[in-house]
């Protein structure tokens, strides 16, 4: 069944994988010459590519980019949420900041006198 391979005309078909071709070394054994970007001893395994990484950390910058844009917008958009909450017609912290009390502004006027 399994058998030590030594030369190319050992194995029925190609012996390399995708694409490669087999070639008999002289000192007994073969090599598989393999295309791009395939590697390995029978061309078994895939290379990554330049396009790959540039391609991985652009899309990893974008990502924390995003996340930091939205970060942002959050942070901006609670304060001014906070913000329009203390202001208005009626304040009761601008109220306590300046001593006023709430019965001064319920209090009636007072009533005018005839002479």
């Amino acid at each position: 069944m399994c058998e030590y391979v030594t030369s190319c005309e050992q194995v029925e078909g190609d012996l390399c994988l995708h694409g490669g071709k087999c070639k008999n070394l002289e000192q007994g054994g073969y090599h598989c010459a393999c295309q791009d970007p395939w590697y390995g001893p029978v061309c078994q395994f895939q290379a990554e590519t330049q396009f790959d990484a540039i391609l991985l950390v652009v899309i990893t910058c974008v990502g924390f980019l995003l996340a930091a844009c939205a970060v942002v917008s959050l942070v901006i958009f609670r304060s001014v949420r906070k913000a329009r909450a203390t202001r208005g017609t009626y304040s009761p912290s601008t109220q306590e900041k300046f001593g006023n009390s709430a019965s001064d502004l319920l209090k009636p006027p007072a009533p005018e006198r005839l002479i």
